[in-house]
């Protein structure tokens, strides 16, 4: 399977694209790590890491559809898992569905925080992706001096996992062709035989991938080229914007908005 098209976006030419890949990749754990631990409730840093995700996306020229087709579902799954946490005992109540069950208003601010923080944070690693490569990410993880172990397991999941998508498509092209409408329960023990030997049929193959790697000359020890040195661009962009994000949550406390 042909893996260009997940970096359909990381060749466009725009500033965000030009910044170094170790720059970009701290800027978002920096901003996901200040944004992660901001109290529930204080909406004025949120609001302002929404505008800048739509700054960021507007410079690096990636669609905004692109953006929140991928953004949205992971969203909406943390939302359906924290469903319930408006309904915790205690506090004010806010809407009370029945005698034994109400929601209290510190659990709907929780929720909507949780369920904010969770797209911010998709949307910002969604971003990172589209404005640069995934091999520019493991070569940024390399210069940063991430456990080089780490970086392996993370690149050869990525890659393997297309592996078990394409022998699954195999093996339902073979089921489509011999007639197979297996839809019902008495169906499930061929299903799940057919599951046991994706898994033995995925393993083979990445064997055969990996000999077939170590072949062409793949050496796991090698280490990554030298990087450019970091423009004034880079430096100010790592400066620059972890201090907004920064200012962003000191700045109201500060004026007492929050």
């Amino acid at each position: 399977m042909n893996l260009d098209f997940l970096d359909r976006y990381a060749a466009l030419d725009s500033p965000i694209h030009r910044l170094d890949g170790r720059v970009k990749l701290l800027v978002v754990l920096a901003c996901l790590s200040l944004w992660v631990t901001t109290p529930p409730g204080n909406w004025i840093p949120l609001g302002f890491a929404l505008v800048l995700l739509a700054a960021a996306a507007t410079a690096s020229r990636v669609p905004l559809a692109f953006v929140l087709l991928r953004s949205l579902p992971a969203a909406g799954f943390v939302a359906l898992v924290a469903v319930l946490t408006p309904f915790a005992p205690g506090g004010s109540v806010l809407v009370r569905v029945s005698p034994a069950i109400a929601i209290s208003r510190e659990g709907a601010v929780l929720y909507a925080s949780v369920v904010s923080k969770a797209f911010l944070s998709v949307t910002s690693v969604v971003l990172l992706s589209a404005t640069t490569s995934f091999a520019g990410i493991l070569q940024s993880m390399e210069r940063l001096r991430v456990p080089r172990s780490l970086v392996q397991i993370v690149g050869f999941a990525y890659r393997y996992l297309f592996v078990i998508v394409e022998e699954a498509l195999r093996m339902k092209r073979a089921r489509d062709a011999r007639l197979f409408g297996g839809r019902w329960l008495w169906h499930s023990r061929v299903i799940g035989q057919m599951i046991g030997t994706l898994f033995l049929r995925s393993y083979e193959r990445a064997e055969r991938v990996y000999q077939a790697m170590l072949a062409r000359g793949f050496d796991p020890a090698a280490r990554p080229s030298q990087p450019r040195p970091l423009t004034r661009a880079d430096v100010a962009a790592l400066i620059a914007v972890p201090a907004l994000v920064v200012a962003s949550r000191v700045v109201p406390l500060w004026a007492g908005l929050q």
